[in-house]
């Protein structure tokens, strides 16, 4: 098992899993002494996860591993729709404006449709329904999440 090498993988595969990946506004909740605020950038927010995948100062590292993420698709034959939707669904996560996550209690499908590049995949006729299912059901959980592994499972259907 890759993950129990070392001491050190198994704290990262327990951070992964648990979400306690340690950013600033996570060290200020234990040490009330330590700022929350985002060291990268002068925006003067606190450094959330979310923040760090919409720090302007990270755009450069961003862009690598999303090509680096959408090169890997291609190498590995994922379907040219299924690449077209992770693209779109990365962007969501990124670019302004956030979209972490919607959920099914609070949000409905016309909240969902409200942005455009989700209305954009959700009316297009040349990708196939349950494609568009695992997409929504992906936007509702959260396009952040993909990058802590949380993949819904009608992606499995999907392929």
């Amino acid at each position: 098992n890759k993950f129990t090498k070392s001491v050190f993988s198994r704290a990262h595969f327990c951070n992964h899993i648990s979400l306690h990946w340690f950013t600033e506004a996570r060290a200020h909740k234990f040490d009330p002494l330590a700022s929350d605020r985002c060291r990268c950038c002068q925006l003067d927010v606190a450094e959330t996860t979310d923040h760090i995948l919409q720090c302007p100062n990270r755009d450069t590292i961003h862009s690598t591993f999303f090509t680096e993420f959408l090169d890997l698709m291609r190498e590995k034959e994922i379907l040219n729709d299924i690449v077209r939707l992770f693209e779109a669904g990365i962007d969501i996560a990124i670019l302004t404006p956030l979209r972490c996550y919607y959920d099914d209690t609070y949000t409905d499908d016309d909240d969902i449709m409200t942005d455009e590049r989700v209305t954009t995949i959700l009316t297009d006729e040349t990708i196939r329904e349950d494609r568009q299912e695992a997409f929504k059901q992906q936007t509702r959980m959260g396009w952040t999440k993909i990058f802590m592994g949380f993949f819904t499972s009608s992606w499995c259907t999907s392929t």
